[in-house]
């Protein structure tokens, strides 16, 4: 009776240690659980990480393993990526500004081009009429050349009327000084008919007549 009274309470102890050592067991496993599920978050968001790091596209999350990451495969790290990215906005904006350049270019091309026509057209312009002025002058000129013999015939006889002309104005001055020879020529007879008369040389006062004066007058 005292043995058996004896071993109750080691019993007692044995089941409490059981049950502590599956207490201890539980917990392990669950902290072996929260340990894996912690490591397996800790290295999903690590291939996630890594997944936009090369920028891979998604293919470092969807599959499990990790081949290699290297540029042949299109694997690149992500600075070299935002450098790139950099580059191809700069690079698209100098075409943007060149494409602006262009589009000025070519608008001042067509104001040129513009400018080139009208002044072709004025160009032509000018030579037509210097062409229509050309056959004008050259039609005045045929026109005159084709009349030159008939100038010339009346270019002669406008000669001709002149020195007919003047061989009329030299018969009259010949005549009218033949006219006034014969006038004085007949004073001066008037004049020896009217001195040879007895008392007429000289009148009552003692002078010359006054119409002998007049025709030594005529005379001088």
């Amino acid at each position: 009776m005292a043995k058996i009274e004896a071993s109750a309470p080691g019993g007692a102890a044995i089941g409490e240690t059981q049950r502590l050592v599956e207490a201890l067991r539980a917990a392990i496993g669950q902290c072996d659980e929260a340990e894996r599920r912690t490591s397996f978050g800790l290295y999903e968001r690590w291939r996630a990480h890594l997944d936009i790091h090369v920028c891979a596209g998604g293919s470092v999350v969807s599959s499990d393993a990790i081949g290699g990451l290297d540029r042949d495969r299109g694997y690149v790290p992500a600075e070299e990526v935002a450098r790139g990215r950099a580059r191809e906005g700069e690079a698209a904006r100098r075409q943007k500004e060149t494409a602006q350049e262009l589009d000025l270019v070519q608008s001042r091309v067509g104001a040129l081009g513009h400018e080139l026509r009208a002044a072709e057209s004025q160009r032509g312009e000018f030579r037509r009429e210097v062409a229509a002025q050309r056959r004008t002058t050259n039609e005045w000129w045929q026109w005159h050349l084709a009349r030159l013999p008939r100038y010339t015939e009346e270019l002669e006889g406008l000669h001709q009327a002149e020195a007919f002309a003047s061989s009329l104005v030299a018969a009259v001055e010949e005549g009218q000084q033949r006219l006034r020879q014969g006038r004085l020529e007949q004073e001066e007879a008037q004049l020896e008919l009217t001195r040879d008369r007895p008392g007429s040389e000289r009148g009552d006062g003692g002078e010359v007549p006054a119409t002998r004066r007049g025709v030594r007058a005529a005379a001088a």
